[in-house]
Order: structure tokens, then C-alpha cells, then sequence
């Protein structure tokens, strides 16, 4: 049976069924949800907008019933697995999950042949609850001959999950009953987005099928490895890297990083073939399996975390590198935030990204660097073994589109060539992008002393301390976070010393052993903040 959602009168008659795929190049993709569980359920459906906790608390207040009914929610706001984790602890028979055009179109209504999500398009997402690359080999890596966890699906829903268009979706919530829970709950279609539970009017006894037919099976997966060794620090890595594989078309995520990965690794080869060598090891990697959670980056980071521990300076990542033509956009830990400067001449990336980014917290004169997000692949690189990592990519006016989670066409057949070519005409952004990376790689590569700034831990740190504070308030903790100040206080202290110290050293006095020093310690902050369990 194929993966769909239907509608049937209380006779059994159907009146309605998803749309699934027209199209004529290659019919044979359709849209699912990743680790969704197979099944065939039928009942009434609820309106419950993202299907965060707070959205759930609303609909308890309502007296609205949410258990053994079908939950209808939109993309956006939060991960995907984590809408599925809640509806399940809510006790629901199963999730349909749809892009609003709130989200996804800006508003808009008139979308045909636009930058904007197509009516009839559907996002695939994974909805496994956590990370661990392989889930039969949590922790450790899937190679020949190693066990099998007993129990895979452990990680993954126990009800039955299906994405559909918000054509589909406009469908079901125009006959929907209850009332409205809120304003904030309104998207864009032309519906009242009542709760429900159930139809009203005509279709009151109506109920809706779903039906989920995915296979679970293994395959074997492949990663794309290449290496430069480095001259005086060979066991130290730059990693740069970006997944190869796609669902649907997968013109920007992955083709544009594909694109300006092999043209970054061209352009190191061509001067390695002309006798240079970079300081430190250089390591170029293409990740597959990445839309099922990250598994070739998971896998061979487990494979091979006691050398990264001990040498991994920086990952990079390239993830979907052109979204958008409006300005440049970087995620960071805060100790590459200086390597994301390129100094150019003219009028450079980095100026018009001031220009146009939203400003730091830490200074009115820089741009705003985003937080590593969790859900990419460098996971497993900044959040198991705290390599400091960094995202950059070319995107839309984030400002202007603030509940836009990505960009519009992504996970859809909509990403396609002449999504990019609409995007990014002559490829121009691709080549600065590039530009911008050899720049970073170069400086993390062959710098003697790596360039990363411990103030700026430090920074974020009392930025985010009244909010971490807040949080605490409602938790046992209550307001005894003198420890944790003090802690900061301290912290910030000896980080102010480290970089005082190391901006004032005479750098051609240093002998290769105190560069080695040096570089070790700065490579192990991150690490100091990854906490195993014991």
C-alpha cells in the first residue's frame, strides 16, 4: 500500500485522497517522513497549529480531546521529531504534518512560479527523537561484524507520521468543527483553522485514513574521504564537509555545496600539486545518509573520536550553501567568530553582511552570527566530541521572513536547477562563497597559531545568563545560581588573561614547541564543555 491520507463518508466512500507526486521526470518520488511508523489508523482529526507544549496546553484548556484522534500539524518553530514525540505523549493515533504558506509563502497567496512554496508541494523531513548515526549501533560504529542493537526503534515514533501540501491540508481544515483556539493560531489559507476534534457540516461523520507504508531495511552507505597532510601539525585537522545525498531533486541542499566543496577541494589540490602544504592536515568529506540524521558524519566520527578528540581543530560545514541572493549568513561557536572576517579588497561580503545582517549582541558594529543548530552534520562533531564548527552559506532577508524555517523548496520537487539558476544567475554567489571558505580554511590551516578568540566564549556566556537564570527560576534550582556566576566570573577571568597574554606574545620569539602548546589548549575549550554521562 502506498503512503497517503483519505477521507471516507460513514458509508466507507471515498471522497478525497492526497495529492502525491505529478510529476513526469520521476514520478516514482514521493514524500514521506523518515523512521515514521507503518500503519493504517482512522478517526477524527485536531488542529493542533505547531505542536509545541504550549500549543498542546491551550487545547487542554479548551477542553479540547487529543488523545485517540489524528493530529493535523504545521512544519515550523520546532523539529519535526519533537511535534511527534509530544503527540504521542498526548496519545495520538498518528500526525499529518503540512507546511502553512504563513510560514513557507510570507503570506502570500498568488505563489505560482515563485521563489515561495509551491500549493502542491511537500517537505520530507526525518522524525527520529535523537542522534546516535546508526540507530542499531548507538555510540559506537556500524562496521562489519560489530552487534546490532536489539531494539533500533527506540529512537523512532510509535505512530503513524505523513507530510501532505497545504492544498491538501486547506481541505481539511475548511470542515473542521470546534472554534478557533487563538489569533496566533491563524495561518493563510482561507480557513477559520478551527480545533476540531472532527468534521462539521456536511462531512461531520466523515473520518479521515491514514495510511504509512514505510519499509524499514538496511543499506550500505558510503562516505568520500580526501586528505592533505599538513607539514609541521599533522595531527591536527580541518575538516570541511557536506552531504551528498538529497530527497526529491535536491538543486541547493545538496547541489550547491556539492558544487563548492569539490571546487574548494580543486583549488587546495591544484596548490598542493605545486609543492604546497598546509600547516595542519587538511581533511575533505562527503557525508551520505545525511537527511536520515546525520549517519555517514555520526559514523565516522565515532569511528575515529579518539583522533579528533586529541586533534580536531575545526569542522566546517557546507549545508545548502546558496538559499538565498540577500547577504551572507554564518552559524559559529564562538571561538571561530574571527574567522568568519574575510578581509578582501572593495566592497566586501563581510561589509555587505553588516550592512544587511542583524546586529551582534556583543557589538553594534559586527554582524549577528547564528548558534550552531542541532539537527545538521556537524552534530556530531560540536555536540559528542565539542569540536568547535562553523556553518556559511548565502541566504534571504531572515529578517524580513522570520518564520520562514529554510529555505521554501527545501525537501520538495521543487528543488530544482532552475531553482538555483532563479536564485543565483551565473553562479556568482557560488564563487564568492568559495572565495570566502579558501579564506577560512587557509587561516585555520596554516596559521601558526590557530585564530580563535576564548573572550568570546565568555561574551556569550553573560549574554545568555539572564535567560539561563529565567529558566532556572521555575525549576528546584529557584534563584541559587551564585555558583553558576561565580563560575562565569571565574571563567571569563582566566579567559581575559589566556587572550591578553597570547595578543601580547611575540609571535617570531615562539618556538615550534610553545605554537604546539598554544594550539592545544585552544582546541581543547570546546571539548571542556561536552559532558559524557559519567
Amino acid at each position: 500500500d502506498e503512503n497517503r491520507v483519505a477521507i471516507r463518508t460513514d458509508s466507507g466512500t471515498l471522497i478525497f485522497e492526497t495529492w502525491i507526486n505529478n510529476s513526469n521526470i520521476h514520478p516514482d518520488i514521493t514524500p514521506f517522513n523518515a523512521y515514521a511508523h507503518s500503519g493504517n489508523v482512522e478517526g477524527d482529526v485536531v488542529y493542533c497549529n505547531f505542536g509545541r507544549k504550549s500549543d498542546y496546553a491551550l487545547l487542554a484548556k479548551m477542553g479540547v480531546r487529543t488523545d485517540g484522534v489524528i493530529h493535523l500539524i504545521r512544519y515550523g518553530k520546532i523539529h519535526p521529531a519533537n511535534k511527534i514525540k509530544l503527540a504521542e505523549e498526548k496519545g495520538a493515533l498518528g500526525v499529518i504534518l503540512y507546511p502553512d504558506p504563513a510560514d513557507y509563502c510570507n503570506g502570500l497567496t498568488n505563489v505560482s512560479g515563485t521563489w515561495w512554496l509551491q500549493g502542491d508541494q511537500v517537505p520530507s523531513e526525518h522524525v527520529r527523537f535523537w542522534l546516535t548515526g546508526d540507530p542499531s549501533t548507538p555510540d559506537y560504529p556500524a562496521l562489519e561484524g560489530v552487534p546490532r542493537a536489539g531494539n533500533p526503534r527506540g529512537s523512532m515514533p510509535s505512530i503513524c507520521v505523513y507530510p501532505i501540501s497545504y492544498n491538501d491540508a486547506e481541505i481539511m481544515l475548511r470542515h473542521l468543527g470546534g472554534t478557533s483556539p487563538s489569533p496566533e493560531w491563524q495561518g493563510s489559507l482561507n480557513v477559520s483553522y478551527n480545533s476540531g476534534p472532527g468534521f462539521s457540516g456536511p462531512w461531520e461523520n466523515y473520518k479521515v485514513e491514514l495510511n504509512v507504508s514505510n519499509s524499514f531495511m538496511y543499506r550500505e552507505i558510503h562516505n568520500v574521504i580526501a586528505i592533505f597532510r599538513g607539514k609541521y601539525e599533522k595531527d591536527h585537522y580541518v575538516i570541511i564537509g557536506a552531504h551528498i545525498d538529497a530527497w526529491g531533486y535536491g538543486a541547493v541542499d545538496a547541489g550547491t555545496s556539492f558544487a563548492v566543496i569539490m571546487d574548494l577541494a580543486r583549488t587546495f589540490s591544484a596548490q598542493v600539486a605545486k609543492g604546497w602544504r598546509p600547516r595542519r592536515t587538511i581533511i575533505f568529506a562527503l557525508w551520505d545518509a545525511s537527511k536520515y540524521g546525520h549517519i555517514g558524519a555520526y559514523e565516522w566520527v565515532q569511528e575515529y573520536e579518539k583522533q579528533l578528540t586529541t586533534g580536531g581543530v575545526a569542522y566546517i560545514n557546507i549545508d545548502s550553501a546558496i538559499r538565498g541572493n540577500y547577504s551572507f549568513y554564518a552559524e559559529s561557536n564562538p571561538l571561530l567568530y574571527d574567522s568568519l572576517d574575510p578581509d578582501q579588497e572593495g566592497k566586501t561580503v563581510y561589509d555587505v553582511w553588516k550592512e544587511r545582517g542583524t546586529r551582534s549582541s556583543f557589538s553594534k558594529t559586527q554582524p549577528w552570527i547564528n548558534n550552531l543548530s542541532g539537527d545538521q552534520d556537524h552534530s556530531p562533531f560540536m555536540y559528542r566530541i565539542g569540536m568547535s564548527s562553523l556553518l556559511a552559506a548565502f541566504t534571504y532577508d531572515m529578517q524580513a521572513y522570520p518564520n520562514l524555517p529554510t529555505y521554501p523548496a527545501h525537501n520538495t520537487l521543487q528543488d530544482t536547477m532552475k531553482y538555483v539558476t532563479d536564485i543565483d544567475p551565473g553562479y556568482r554567489l557560488h564563487s564568492m562563497l568559495l572565495q570566502v571558505l579558501c579564506d577560512i580554511v587557509l587561516r585555520l590551516s596554516d596559521s601558526a597559531i590557530i585564530p580563535m578568540n576564548v573572550t568570546h566564549y565568555s561574551d556569550m556566556m553573560h549574554q545568555r545568563l539572564p535567560a539561563v537564570i529565567d529558566m532556572l527560576s521555575s525549576t528546584p534550582l529557584g534563584n541559587d545560581t551564585e555558583i553558576l556566576q561565580s563560575t562565569i566570573a571565574d571563567f571569563t577571568q582566566a579567559a581575559q588573561q589566556f587572550q591578553s597574554k597570547l595578543d601580547k606574545q611575540n609571535k617570531t620569539d615562539m618556538t615550534e614547541f610553545d605554537v604546539l602548546e598554544i594550539n592545544d589548549k585552544l582546541i581543547r575549550i570546546s571539548r571542556s564543555f561536552i559532558y559524557d554521562g559519567q
